[in-house]
């Protein structure tokens, strides 16, 4: 089994959109795919459920099919106990005021930090398309996400029925490319073969 992890201190940055299309995007590849939403907000778990659904699975008891259910022995334990070996602990809240306008400036910023941090190398300016590392570049398909969440699909599966018509099907057929081709580098990168 192959480990794929999204994260980033800030909020708002499309972590959660970007987890659900790339599942869905593996399972359409053929991958058999798990989930797994570790943020309290569950944002990712109602983009694949229904609220009915929801309401079923949330029953706060250890016994509850969630990553709640197996950490709330650990919330329940006295102040200054040991967590018994085996449970994840979460960290509740990171919260960062960034300015929105900050966006461009932090999207520049992120192959020179990623060299330095994770590559362990010097940070060089790499012409525009021309990074190695870079797997996608930031593209705006605003028009797909309110019809995709009304009808819990992902972007680029969106039909007529949905909502998806003139350049918004265009749009979803763009978007369908767009991760099928991010889906399968990760996968390459990860030793993963997909179909």
């Amino acid at each position: 089994m192959k480990t794929i992890a999204f994260f980033n201190n800030k909020g708002g940055v499309g972590k959660t959109s970007l987890v659900f299309h790339l599942s869905c995007m593996y399972a359409e590849l053929g991958l058999n795919v798990v989930a797994a939403d570790l943020d309290p907000q569950a944002n990712l778990t109602t983009m694949f459920l229904d609220e009915d659904r929801l309401e079923a699975l949330w029953a706060a008891t250890p016994e509850s099919r969630t990553v709640l259910g197996a950490i709330l022995p650990l919330m329940e334990l006295p102040a200054g106990s040991m967590a018994p070996l085996g449970y994840i602990v979460m960290q509740h809240a990171v919260g960062l005021d960034r300015p929105v306008q900050a966006c461009e400036k932090w999207m520049s910023r992120i192959p020179s930090t990623y060299r330095q941090a994770v590559l362990g190398e010097q940070s060089t300016k790499m012409p525009s398309g021309t990074d190695p590392h870079c797997l996608a570049t930031l593209k705006h398909y605003r028009s797909l996400m309110a019809p995709a969440q009304e009808a819990r699909k992902p972007m680029f599966v969106l039909l007529p029925a949905d909502g998806a018509i003139g350049g918004d099907a265009t749009a979803a057929r763009s978007c369908y490319r767009d991760y099928a081709e991010l889906s399968r580098e990760i996968a390459r990168r990860a030793g993963v073969a997909v179909g």
